[in-house]
């Protein structure tokens, strides 16, 4: 039997690409999420209605998570669903509604289901660690805390009733498709780079960049292939200067960077010393080297769509 996999928070920037790996690998695919736009994937031809089993919602509606559970042998899960920094800052209260109480809801769920569960990768972030230099136990926002909140009640789960999990912490996750937030500068500057348009990124100095497509990876092969425990894994990235990075823009479509320039702070630095790499879990993980991922980000803009690669399973 195909697994069955339920992605919450299926219609955004990574929750597209979540389900085009999902596709490749032939999986059923329930995706629950609560945003009525045109989700992300509907853009690229291999994901269609008659692929993909779409309840709209949320977490916290009552029945909604049993109903969906019940209706679907769901045997994995990938959790995307969460508020953003911006969005936790403004509402702090709302923030842990979603972030916290929604995914402590799923969990509870998954717990009256074990036996059918057979894995689970949910969505972290790096803001759970402190700036560098800094006290690295203490988040600097709402949004890191309630990462930070998550990944210790994963763990609880997994002491207390064997629940397996592994939580993933990207950095800037850039890619085709990324449009939203001050951290998607890297990704409209290539887009910028693609279509000939101006663009100024809104921030200078280094930066972590991690491709979509390893992200979108990590949450499929972590969530079908989960280790026994309740894991963090860093997505740090590779470190990289703005203006390498638009230097980089210019050698793959030259004549670019007369339309594209930086401007403002550096974003915050935030980087662990000792930072848990996914190949600790999967030793033959290969992450895409950031130029390789740049140049597939540029070749996927058209106008109005990303435009995918195609690549078979590994």
């Amino acid at each position: 039997m195909k697994p069955c996999i339920l992605v919450t928070g299926g219609h955004g920037f990574i929750g597209a690409w979540v389900l085009r790996e999902l596709r490749r690998h032939d999986c059923r695919i329930v995706v629950l999420d609560l945003n009525p736009q045109l989700p992300a994937w509907a853009r690229w031809p291999e994901l269609t209605l008659a692929d993909i089993t779409v309840v709209p919602g949320e977490l916290m509606t009552p029945t909604l998570l049993e109903r969906t559970l019940e209706a679907h042998p769901i045997s994995h899960v990938i959790h995307l669903i969460g508020l953003l920094t911006p969005a936790c800052q403004q509402d702090p209260v709302r923030g842990a509604e979603v972030n916290v109480l929604g995914t402590l809801r799923l969990f509870e769920l998954l717990r009256t289901r074990q036996s059918q569960l057979q894995g689970v990768s949910y969505a972290s972030s790096y803001a759970v660690h402190g700036p560098t230099g800094g006290t690295r136990s203490h988040p600097e926002t709402f949004y890191g805390v309630y990462k930070r909140t998550v990944e210790m009640l994963a763990n609880q789960y997994w002491r207390h009733f064997g629940i397996s999990s592994v939580g993933l912490r990207p950095y800037v996750v850039y890619g085709a498709g990324r449009e939203v937030g001050i951290s998607a500068g890297p990704s409209l500057a290539a887009r910028a780079a693609a279509l000939r348009q101006p663009y100024v990124c809104p921030f200078t100095g280094r930066v972590g960049l991690v491709f979509v497509e390893d992200v979108a990876r990590a949450f499929v092969r972590c969530a079908l292939a989960t280790p026994q425990g309740a894991h963090t894994i860093d997505m740090p990235g590779e470190e990289v200067e703005v203006d390498e990075l638009l230097d980089a823009l210019e050698e793959i479509r030259p004549g670019s960077k007369q339309y594209l320039s930086a401007s403002g702070p550096p974003l915050p630095a935030t980087r662990e010393e000792q930072p848990h790499l996914l190949n600790r879990l999967f030793a033959d993980w290969q992450d895409t080297p950031w130029r390789e991922g740049l140049r597939r980000t540029v070749n996927a803009w058209e106008v109005g769509s990303p435009k995918c690669e195609v690549r078979s399973p590994k």
